[in-house]
């Protein structure tokens, strides 16, 4: 007749014999393969006489709503020294048995009506030692299983001496135990400390199957799953690769440093235009450099679109653009009334000079200036306050050093300014 031991457990709990008497611990272990759930059972001689394992039930409830309990099967291939494999002459294979939503590990032992030498039996040791492996196909990666060993912690029987000689401790694993695979950690493409410029764009990509999970110093990025991480702060930055709720291990750090550069702008005042970078500025008109154009104004007189680069550690910087359209504008400046600042040459073209005419409307200070047709300052005729009225002034290129050519004359008084062209013949 063969013998049963059935060993039972309460949650928690745990039930010694006298002093002397065997004693083992019982735990489960899981973890996951693709879509299956491995199950490892372990088993420990924890104090106590020697105590060699007889026939036992080892029963535990699962999850059954993302499992698929009737396809759990032993794999023998991991199976422990209770079966016929390392003790032919003392145990069967080890069996499983579905009851309800709890499965129940049994390890056989042979009786004398089955060998005619059925050995002893092998004595449970410390450490632990593997009773044997429980496959279950996962339904349900997404879902998670709670593993309990069931009620009531009983003594089981010794092989030899056939009587109440064992109490055991059950230990139940963590309970919501995720069934997605834990993926592998990603590997982050492109160099792992890098500098970068302030004005440039660094993006890191993660390699793997994804989806992923970006990290800035260990802190979570929220909502930055996609492979590619555009970055625009300095940094150690990671990835891990998301499987249902799995996560993986992190990746290898990606350290970025950043160089910080100021950004030139560009600013419009009526007809100049003025950028806040002073040294070595290059104006641009409609992607075109302007030859000459070097300073922090420029004294507009084309439409276009306008901008202007500045040099830095990280090379040349471009500001932001500024659109003119003199078609919509009118040449000369008025305030709400309608009232203007005028400028007048006569004659013009001229051979060597000519007289420039210009009127106030108000009290003010009056700037004169003229400069080249790219808006290259040249130099001033007028620079002080002036009374309303009408002002005429002599004007000559070569006064200010210049060749006979083309230039243009800027009035600016209050809030008005006027442009007129004039042309120096020769």
């Amino acid at each position: 007749m063969v013998r049963w031991l059935v060993a039972w457990c309460l949650v928690g709990t745990q039930v010694w014999a006298q002093t002397g008497a065997p004693r083992y611990r019982v735990t489960a272990e899981q973890h996951v393969e693709g879509h299956r759930l491995l199950i490892d059972l372990y088993i420990e001689h924890a104090g106590g006489a020697a105590f060699h394992l007889a026939s036992s039930n080892f029963v535990f409830h699962l999850s059954p709503e993302p499992l698929d309990l009737p396809g759990a099967h032993i794999d023998h291939g991991f199976d422990g020294p209770w079966d016929a494999t390392t003790d032919p002459k003392g145990y069967l294979e080890p069996t499983l048995r579905l009851q309800a939503d709890h499965l129940s590990l049994n390890i056989n032992c042979k009786s004398q009506f089955e060998s005619l030498d059925p050995g002893t039996g092998r004595a449970i040791r410390n450490p632990r030692e593997r009773l044997a492996r429980v496959v279950v196909p996962i339904t349900d990666p997404a879902g998670f299983n709670t593993l309990r060993w069931y009620a009531h912690p009983l003594a089981v029987t010794d092989w030899q001496a056939n009587n109440l000689a064992s109490y055991g401790h059950y230990e139940d694993p963590a309970p919501n135990f995720p069934l997605c695979e834990v993926p592998k950690a990603p590997r982050l493409a492109g160099p792992t400390d890098t500098t970068v410029c302030s004005n440039e764009e660094l993006t890191l990509a993660a390699e793997g199957t994804g989806p992923f999970q970006w990290y800035r110093n260990d802190s979570l990025l929220a909502g930055a799953t996609a492979p590619t991480l555009r970055v625009d702060q300095p940094g150690t930055y990671t990835a891990r690769q998301l499987n249902y709720s799995c996560t993986s291990d992190p990746s290898a750090g990606a350290r970025v440093a950043f160089r910080w550069v100021l950004e030139p702008e560009l600013a419009r005042q009526n007809r100049v235009l003025v950028a806040n970078r002073a040294d070595s500025v290059r104006w641009y008109r409609n992607g075109l450099l302007i030859p000459g154009a070097r300073g922090a104004q420029y004294l507009l007189q084309e439409s276009g679109n306008y901008w202007v680069e500045t040099p830095s550690v990280c090379g040349w910087l471009q500001s932001n653009a500024v659109a003119v359209d003199f078609e919509s504008e009118p040449l000369i400046s008025a305030d709400s009334s309608g009232v203007t600042a005028t400028l007048g040459a006569y004659p013009n073209p001229y051979p060597r000079f000519t007289y420039l005419s210009y009127e106030v409307p108000a009290d003010g200070y009056v700037r004169l200036e003229v400069s080249t047709l790219q808006g290259v300052y040249i130099g001033q005729l007028v620079d002080t306050h002036q009374a309303a009225g009408r002002y005429k002034v002599r004007f000559s290129a070569q006064d200010l050093g210049q060749p006979p050519g083309t230039y243009l004359v800027h009035l600016k008084t209050g809030g008005f300014e006027s442009v007129i062209r004039v042309v120096e013949g020769t």
